[in-house]
């Protein structure tokens, strides 16, 4: 597996988790996630020069991703982002390119 379907894989299981928190224990908890997700990604490498040789790879797959996630979900609605979530499993997306072609042709 490389770093590119790190981010994929992690980011949206990480940002699937947080719709289970929000759904399970109410906006306050879901907001607490999303905050700190927020601060520890501020001074994180962009997602697309994400590589082998990147530090903290950890946080940019588990804090970066998945608020990258949380503002689209914000940009495109609740609705459109669990179609989203669902087409991109079911079509064994697993790259960032690969992602934001299946976006562009189906926004």
């Amino acid at each position: 597996m490389n770093v590119e379907n790190d981010w994929m894989n992690e980011s949206f299981a990480q940002y699937s988790s947080l719709m289970l928190v929000r759904k399970q224990y109410g906006l306050k908890a879901y907001d607490s996630f999303i905050n700190q997700w927020k601060e520890l990604s501020k001074d994180l490498s962009s997602l697309s020069k994400l590589n082998e040789n990147t530090t903290n790879k950890f946080n940019i797959c588990y804090y970066k991703g998945p608020y990258l996630l949380y503002l689209l979900n914000k940009e495109i609605g609740e609705e459109s982002m669990l179609e989203l979530l669902k087409n991109t499993f079911q079509s064994h997306i697993s790259t960032s390119k690969q992602f934001i072609k299946y976006y562009e042709e189906n926004e």
